[in-house]
């Protein structure tokens, strides 16, 4: 896999790694595209936290007396990262988003949102499945403005991996009359960026009713509330 380079912007989120020879806290760098951050001396780049690269070897031939390595050169980890998000309808615009990658016990992701002092819980094998149960779990008119509620992204219809394989598509031409899955099969030919479901840049939008994306976020009711009688 190329190296990902990161790029301006960066975002800078506590990272806590644990592996069967103990933790260690470091700090994730973010740009919406590539995480990048530093363990046990080398430094560790990639889309997400099981598709990583390491700088000057392959993840394969990293000592096992200090990283643990499984047959695919995935690092058999735990990753907890805590990282702002963005929010609308709320008296705090950004929330604190902790998610944890339990890749050493089992393939499985949970996150906490923080949002007003009130904390909402979801577990599940994928960021996109942990932020839509969060949503559906914020009162009404409160949503999570990140790439995955943005009216310009979809994912693979191939398919993807549980982080950071979302496709920006704001820039492509035919991006707003993407109406069904031969059209997001179209998109993907162009010239895509990949996007971390809980980034937020300034060409957001709310995905609205009625509005289509290849990605479950269209399921998710954002209704304005109803007026009290």
């Amino acid at each position: 896999m190329p190296e990902e380079e990161p790029r301006t912007n960066l975002v800078e989120c506590p990272l806590v790694y644990e592996d069967e020879l103990g933790s260690v806290e470091t700090t994730c760098r973010s740009d919406g595209h590539c995480l990048v951050f530093d363990l046990r001396g080398r430094t560790f780049r990639g889309r997400s936290f099981n598709l990583l690269d390491v700088d000057g070897s392959q993840m394969e031939d990293l000592p096992r007396d200090r990283f643990p390595v499984d047959e695919r050169g995935d690092l058999v980890a735990r990753f907890t990262m805590t990282l702002p998000v963005a929010v609308v309808g709320s008296d705090d615009p950004t929330a604190g988003l902790v998610l944890v990658f339990a890749y050493r016990d089992a393939n499985a992701i949970d996150g906490t949102l923080t949002v007003d002092g009130v904390q909402y819980r979801a577990d599940a094998g994928w960021v996109e499945d942990v932020l839509i149960q969060i949503q559906r779990q914020l009162p009404a008119g409160v949503f999570i403005a990140c790439c995955l509620s943005c009216r310009w992204s979809h994912y693979d219809p191939l398919g993807n991996n549980s982080f950071g394989d979302l496709a920006c598509v704001v820039d492509l031409p035919d991006a707003a009359t993407a109406s069904a899955k031969g059209d997001v099969f179209r998109l993907w030919r162009g010239p895509l960026e990949y996007t971390q479901e809980t980034w937020h840049c300034p060409r957001f939008r709310l995905l609205q009713p009625g509005e289509w994306a290849y990605k479950d976020w269209g399921l998710v009711d954002i209704s304005p509330p109803t007026a009290e009688p």
